[in-house]
């Protein structure tokens, strides 16, 4: 039986420490620098992505907050300039892509859901170019659930086999406490059994000896772990052998190391970890030198040095809430073993008071928010605020995978931080146990330091090249753009080079751009040339697996539990009023003289302004010619199609889509790409007059059954704008086109009613919102505090206040409250 010498020799490197042997105090400052600045070099990035909810309609936006952090210490990164957000199905079908600028901290949007899409399981990803290069399990994602209320189909993953938990088969692994079990001394370890879908499985079994000898009987927990402590003997062999579906395992344990060293956590308090060092009997020596080092984040809590087998109390005080690691080396300063342990205390403290508890209609509500650290000093703290229908939360509560760890380990921080309430300390701590070791490759080289160059010039510029009919470059080429859209009109020209590139720089913070790129020669005329627009190419791949699996319990309960939500009472004003789709069969007419390029168009029971009819109107009065087209008025404000929903209700302020070129213009674009900066001027109207009638070569406008090709958004009809990129005269060249070039996004503004204003308080127009505020730019002053107003909704219902975000040291904070509105 081995025995614990103890031969200590300790310093915390914060607090006072006395030591005989200054070579010994050498080193371990030595190692622990060393340390610390190999991890450092060595760190990753880590995305943290935030939504208003989880469950979504379609038609309606997913606003969302993105964090690119180190993932050692959770502070800001932007080495990677490029942070992306997509939007894919279950199937990695991709349905929106966005990219973030970070160097200027502009990580919030806002997602547009098309109304078409059906309904199921939806991936939030947040990335960068380096994640996807050096681990792609490091990709964040969370899981949207999105239902189409204009169909009944009940979303069906029954034949999906990866939602079924221990259906399939099982994934087992042992992790000895430190990396090794020590032979003659109790030894404990985590047995950690899962399905193949990374789903827990409650399991009951024993270990025995190569003898069939039971040593002792285990049961996992609802994670799917259970402790096994025993005396191992080196010349046995051990088994973990239990009864699965039905099926008899035989696992077998790792096996004797005799070079092996373990650090081993016998006790824990809120003032001290109690930790031993013990060595196989191939290494021990009451001589042989080991020290120990205590790691949070990125930083040294507590080193010491000690000889041969020895026991140590490790100050608690010295560090932050979270997991810390304790590491043991050698005199070389070779690794010998891990663990890892969850200090139990919070690093913050977060007050979100409302102005009062409840509310009435159409009131302004306050909130007060108020961030301090550990000993009530102030902390800055960049947030998001939601303030959402209570019974959306509820039903993205039953999606959130909270009670299952998640497989990233520097997630596995916040997660407990959010979650420890919930859980033992016992169960905590075996969840510690499972954990793989993370700096076993420490001393190796900088090898995931070194970043991927982020391609950032094709979102700051317009790049291209001119080239002739043989695809020969042409040099001594002048191209301009001019913006389509925008309150602030953006024109930009350069002269190709000998290769026939050109590069223009777009406007900044300004997405969504739609301009005309047209070529001449010097003397300013057209020839037949061509632009090759060089475009910005997303990343492409495949969800890992792995991810997806931390999810696949909750799918599969949550398709079970949707059936019972009402959805379109929850969602109020997108239920039966929403258009059905309606298949229109037609005769073409037979074709006649035209003077637009008739194979554009996309009804034949359409009406069509063509460029003849809109150069009566003249420059500027695009949007006003829309007024000659039989059954299109303008009232209270807004361009108003006969038949459409805004036809009857003077209130409402829904206008035709916009669809320039097959791009449908968003509501939001099209209001900031107006030429007028009068409220009651149509945003659609004000829209088409920045456009030059010679730029466009007709104008069609759907409406009734011809509109319904577009789903719930042509339900007030649809404008399609086809642009003149050729002539239908072929002998006149035309080197221009209409091109939409992917910018960094800049989010959207919330719109919410302001009942301030008299006649918008007593509108009898009814306010259905479900999502009464968002705000993803919150920052707190050097006070800590920060206040948010907003105006409730008129259904009697409760609110869920969710606040979420950063602190300046890097401590990821979540608070809900509630408000009601009586």
């Amino acid at each position: 039986m081995k025995s614990f010498f103890c031969c200590l020799l300790m310093t915390t490197l914060f607090g006072p420490a006395v030591f005989s042997q200054n070579s010994s105090v050498n080193t371990v400052d030595s190692l622990a620098g060393e340390f610390v600045k190999s991890i450092r070099n060595n760190d990753r990035e880590k995305v943290i992505l935030q939504t208003d909810r989880n469950v979504y309609i379609a038609g309606e936006k997913i606003w969302y907050k993105a964090f690119l952090l180190h993932a050692l210490n959770n502070r800001i990164d932007t080495m990677s300039k490029n942070l992306f957000v997509d939007l894919v199905d279950d199937d990695d079908k991709v349905i929106n892509q966005q990219v973030l600028n970070t160097l200027n901290l502009r990580t919030d949007g806002a997602i547009q859901l098309n109304d078409s899409l059906p309904t199921g399981y939806y991936w939030l990803r947040g990335y960068t170019e380096n994640i996807l290069r050096t681990d792609s399990n490091a990709i964040n994602v969370r899981l949207l659930y999105i239902k189409n209320v204009n169909n009944t189909n009940v979303l069906d993953i029954s034949g999906r086999q990866q939602g079924r938990a221990g259906s399939l088969q099982s994934v087992i692994h042992f992790y000895p406490e430190g990396g090794s079990s020590i032979t003659g001394i109790n030894s404990t370890g985590a047995l950690q059994v899962s399905d193949a879908a990374g789903n827990p499985v409650t399991v009951q079994g024993t270990v025995k000896d190569d003898h069939d000898s039971l040593i002792i009987n285990f049961i996992t927990n609802k994670f799917g772990l259970a402790r096994i402590s025993f005396y191992p003997v080196w010349f046995k062999k051990y088994f973990a052998v239990m009864n699965i579906n039905g099926k008899a395992i035989k696992y077998p344990l790792p096996g004797w190391n005799p070079f092996a060293a373990q650090i081993s956590v016998t006790s824990q308090s809120a003032e001290y970890i109690q930790a031993d060092v013990a060595l196989e009997d191939s290494i021990y020596s009451r001589k042989f030198t080991t020290y120990v080092l205590g790691v949070s984040r990125d930083s040294v809590c507590f080193a010491g040095v000690g000889k041969g087998m020895y026991r140590v109390n490790i100050p608690v005080a010295n560090f932050p809430g979270g997991i810390a690691t304790l590491l043991l080396f050698d005199a070389n300063s070779h690794l010998l073993s891990e663990r890892k342990v969850f200090i139990n205390k919070d690093n913050y403290s977060i007050q979100v008071v409302p102005g009062k508890t409840n509310y009435t209609a159409r009131e302004k509500a306050h909130v007060d928010i108020d961030v301090t650290d550990a000993d009530g000093k102030p902390m800055v703290a960049a947030l998001s605020i939601a303030v959402q229908d209570n019974r959306l939360m509820q039903m993205s509560d039953d999606i959130n995978p909270g009670t299952i760890p998640p497989v990233a380990q520097y997630e596995m921080g916040d997660w407990l931080k959010l979650n420890k309430n919930n859980i033992s300390a016992d169960d905590i701590d075996l969840i510690m146990l499972a954990q793989k070791p993370e700096f076993n490759n420490w001393q190796a080289g900088n090898e995931t330091g070194k970043r991927v160059a982020d391609n950032t010039e094709l979102l700051r510029n317009l790049e291209g090249t001119v080239v002739n009919h043989k695809q020969q470059p042409l040099k001594q080429k002048v191209v301009t753009a001019i913006s389509l859209t925008g309150l602030n009109p953006y024109i930009g020209l350069d002269t190709t080079n000998y290769m026939g590139a050109f590069q223009l720089p777009l406007p900044m913070n300004r997405d969504s751009l739609l301009l005309k790129v047209e070529v001449k020669n010097r003397r300013d005329r057209n020839e037949d040339d061509d632009i090759v627009i060089n475009k910005f190419r997303f990343p492409h791949f495949a969800t890992p697996v792995s991810l997806k699996r931390v999810y696949a319990a909750k799918k599969e309960g949550f398709a079970r539990q949707i059936t019972r939500y009402h959805l379109d009472t929850v969602f109020i004003g997108v239920g039966k009023e929403w258009l059905k789709p309606v298949i229109v069969k037609a005769y073409v007419k037979p074709k006649i003289l035209t003077q637009y390029d008739e194979s554009k168009r996309v009804s034949s029971f359409s009406y069509v302004l063509n460029q003849e009819k809109l150069r009566q109107y003249g420059a500027g009065s695009i949007g006003n010619a829309l007024l000659m087209i039989p059954g299109i008025t303008y009232k209270q404000g807004q361009l108003v199609l006969f038949g459409g929903q805004g036809w009857m209700d003077s209130t409402s302020k829904s206008e035709p889509l916009l669809v320039i070129d097959g791009i449908r213009m968003s509501k939001s674009a099209v209001e900031a790409g107006g030429t007028s900066m009068l409220l009651e001027q149509s945003p659609v109207m004000s829209y088409l007059n920045a456009f030059s009638y010679q730029d466009i070569d007709f104008i069609e406008v759907l409406r009734g059954p011809e509109a319904s090709i577009y789903g719930v958004e042509g339900g007030n009809g649809v404008i399609l704008v086809n642009t003149k990129t050729h002539h239908v005269d072929e002998s006149i060249p035309a080197a221009s086109k209409i091109v939409q070039p992917v910018t960094y996004n800049t989010a959207p503004k919330f719109i919410m009613p302001d009942y301030l204003l008299r006649q918008v308080r007593n509108s009898k127009s009814p306010d259905p919102r479900t999502t009464i505020y968002w705000n993803g730019s919150v920052l707190t002053g050097t006070n800590g505090k920060a206040s948010v107003d907003f105006f409730t909704a008129d259904d009697a219902t409760t609110y869920s206040v969710i606040v979420s975000g950063l602190t300046g040291n890097g401590e990821y904070i979540c608070k809900r409250v509630i408000l009601n509105r009586k």
